[in-house]
């Protein structure tokens, strides 16, 4: 093992071909558009994601290997392959997906959560509320008339000149049931045969 490390130690490359330091590759990793901090290439050493001789060298080729599996390019350089825009491209797309998604998910939980809180009801339920509240508010000016027709007809004794007597009861009724069914939360609806 010893002689295999003393191999290394004395072999030499080209100074082309390799980096003197791990700090030296993540200099070149930048100047080549990605975007590389040394923690990060120390932390990604330490894992095994870069392979790095034993003198501290690094091969530029491990260095470009390294950063097309692990690192996206932070601008568009000459210098990357096609493959490598086309897959920066990609990323970019698959990121912005993944945030319109989330957004989506935030709205729908919000929805929910005003949902929970009242603040909004279903449709059916709104339709069904509505429904409810005209067949009472039908009811309760049938049964007004029914009762009261006796009345009525008494209190202008067919004559046209009581016109706004007879309009000042209708309306004050009408504004009595108004009243009394926006202030009652809930009904009970009981059909019978004979409803209209």
């Amino acid at each position: 093992m010893k002689k295999k490390e003393e191999e290394i130690k004395t072999h030499t490359l080209p100074e082309e071909r390799f980096l003197p330091t791990l700090l030296e590759a993540a200099s070149w990793l930048n100047s080549l558009g990605y975007k590389i901090g040394k923690s990060k290439l120390y932390n990604d050493k330490n894992k095994g994601l870069i392979f790095v001789w034993a003198d501290g060298r690094v091969y530029k080729s491990d260095a470009e290997l390294y950063a097309r599996k692990h690192l996206v390019l932070g601008k568009s350089v000459d210098i990357a392959d096609p493959e490598m825009q086309d897959l920066e491209a990609l990323q970019r797309e698959k990121l912005q997906n993944e945030v319109s998604r989330l957004r989506k998910q935030i709205e729908k939980m919000d929805f929910e959560i005003d949902k929970d809180r009242g603040k909004f009801l279903l449709r059916s339920d709104f339709d069904r509320e509505l429904a409810a509240r005209w067949l009472v508010f039908k009811q309760s000016f049938k049964q007004f008339f029914r009762r009261q027709a006796p009345k009525l007809i008494q209190l202008v004794d067919g004559d046209l000149g009581k016109t706004p007597d007879f309009l000042e009861a209708v309306l004050g009724a009408v504004r009595k049931e108004l009243n009394e069914m926006a202030n009652t939360e809930s009904f009970k609806i009981i059909f019978t045969e004979n409803d209209d």
